[in-house]
């Protein structure tokens, strides 16, 4: 035990130190220390320490790898933990009987139980940073066990060690891992896109725990049976079960790994919730998205806000997608995307000539500055009541996959697109001046 508590105490040691290190590197822009090195050390013990270095150092919070991972590996290890020192010192026999104690632990889990593990451990999000109660981890945890069975198998003892294969019983983990990370990457886009007039939904959006039981109470999964090792030593005359990153990962059927695997969902799964997310941004949400204010630049003091209210609301109108095609090379894939929206060419085309038409008026010449700014906000506003209509444009977009998830490059073709084709609906207007 004391061995195991010094090893403990000298791998999150070792972890804390190399986020504080990694984090110099990046400031310095320095070689840096590879991802995986940092999740294999958490892995074999120091999840504190690289969930302590992570906040810390202000380090690596925004990956989903870490973000995410590290502290469900974390509850994962503590869970673990709980189960095999419960039994130690109060359980004598074979080898398999300390390791049937243990799993009867697990598959009698309830609310109590869970919350003498979790304690006071929190999750923050890398913006945010809200608090995440024990109470959704716990409920998120007695779900995920709640179809939790066991068979031992076979014990295989030589000497001081022994080894007990048991078949473990429990939910889809792949396809837990797989709709746990749509959830999660359909809320890191949309909070995106919210952050800048939606703090609150934006910080909700990465309550993981909160993710993962909603997850689970809303599909259902079919149950697999994989493998699990227990490696046993025996010292002061009892089996003591050796923990380590393997046995955990054995215990919830893969979770962990399917989890942190950051090609689980396709580049093209990944493109259409992007393009889900614009799609669920309303005239507000495009005006917080743009951020922007008297987008047409018509200096008007009473149509401006209700110019730029109608052009977003027409956007969100039109707005439709699809995918043509999705080519992955390597770590970069490039798809073909077709946009839908309003047709500012066309709206301005009818917009060039009505100020034609009002600029040959005697009125316009004899109009204050103010007055000819709200003439031209309105007759804008009315070009785009009466002459809104779809437009259709292809185009490339990217994607790339930073070793933690694919992420969609939104260039100014995209948004140019969205908006509406709006290059070439003010180089219209640029002609007129001409």
């Amino acid at each position: 035990m004391k061995i195991f508590a010094g090893y403990l105490l000298v791998v999150n040691l070792i972890s804390l130190a190399l986020m504080g290190l990694d984090k110099l590197r990046a400031v310095r822009r320095r070689r840096r220390i590879p991802e995986q090195v940092l999740l294999t050390l958490a892995a074999l013990g120091g999840s504190i320490g690289t969930l302590a270095g992570m906040y810390l150092f202000r380090h690596k919070t925004r990956k989903k790898r870490f973000s995410v991972g590290i502290p469900i590996i974390l509850v994962l290890q503590i869970a673990v933990l709980f189960f095999v020192y419960r039994s130690i010192s109060r359980y004598r026999g074979s080898a398999s009987a300390v390791v049937r104690q243990e799993l009867a632990q697990i598959q009698d889990l309830d609310d109590a139980v869970i919350s003498g593990f979790i304690t006071d451990q929190t999750l923050q999000n890398g913006s945010a940073s809200p608090t995440v109660s024990s109470t959704s981890a716990s409920e998120a945890m007695s779900l995920f066990f709640s179809h939790f069975s066991y068979e031992i198998l076979s014990e295989k003892t030589s000497g001081q060690t022994a080894t007990v294969t048991v078949a473990v019983t429990n939910i889809d983990t792949h396809q837990l891992a797989r709709d746990m990370c749509l959830a999660i990457t359909k809320n890191r886009i949309q909070s995106s896109f919210k952050s800048s007039y939606d703090t609150a939904a934006a910080a909700a959006a990465t309550d993981y725990y909160y993710l993962l039981k909603k997850t689970l109470r809303e599909n259902e999964y079919e149950l697999q049976t994989t493998q699990a090792d227990f490696r046993l030593g025996y010292t002061n005359g009892e089996w003591h079960i050796l923990v380590d990153s393997q046995l955990q990962d054995e215990l919830v059927s893969g979770f962990s790994t399917w989890i942190n695997d950051p090609y689980l969902l396709s580049a093209q799964e990944v493109l259409e919730l992007y393009l889900e997310g614009f799609g669920s941004l309303d005239a507000d949400g495009w005006l917080g998205y743009l951020d922007m204010s008297d987008i047409f630049s018509t200096y008007s003091p009473n149509y401006a806000t209700e110019l730029d209210h109608l052009y977003t609301s027409q956007i969100s109108k039109y707005y439709d997608w699809s995918v043509l095609s999705c080519q992955v090379t390597g770590d970069t894939a490039t798809a073909r995307i077709n946009i839908d929206s309003i047709d500012m060419p066309h709206v301005i085309s009818y917009y060039r000539q009505a100020l034609l038409d009002y600029a040959s008026t005697t009125e316009s010449i004899t109009s204050d500055s103010v007055t000819l700014a709200d003439t031209a906000a309105s007759l804008l506003i009315d070009a785009i009541n009466e002459h809104s209509q779809a437009l259709s444009q292809q185009l490339t977009v990217t994607l790339e996959n930073d070793g933690t998830a694919w992420q969609m490059v939104i260039d100014d073709a995209f948004i140019d697109a969205v908006m509406g084709s709006m290059d070439s609906a003010l180089a219209i207007l640029r002609d007129s001046d001409s």
